[in-house]
């Protein structure tokens, strides 16, 4: 669709689409692995109020999109407030992936 076309046209690389099995109530979610850290927070910089999601069992640098029913339009061109020279900044709450990979995964119920 239309959020497919404007993200290529930013030089995304969509590599599919598909519908996602439950409602999303979010704007959107980017799921992301340790690989994909850095595209994940600058596919984020184009989103408005996403929630970016952690998988460790991750291996590749791919992410999942998710958009929520809250999701209007990209962020304007002006909004995103990425620079190349200037390192990412870490969203408030956000923990360092060393961390994250070296919690114990939650026991099964």
């Amino acid at each position: 669709g239309q959020t497919t076309a404007s993200l290529k046209t930013l030089g995304f690389v969509v590599a599919r689409t598909e519908n996602y099995t439950s409602t999303v109530s979010d704007s959107a979610i980017v799921v992301f692995g340790p690989a994909g850290m850095a595209q994940a927070y600058t596919l984020a910089a184009h989103l408005t109020g996403p929630t970016l999601k952690f998988d460790a069992t991750r291996a590749d640098a791919t992410l999942d999109l998710v958009l929520g029913t809250a999701f209007g339009d990209l962020a304007a061109a002006d909004q995103v407030g990425l620079d190349p020279s200037t390192p990412l900044n870490n969203p408030t709450g956000c923990v360092a992936v060393e961390t994250l990979l070296a919690a114990p995964s939650p026991a099964a119920s």
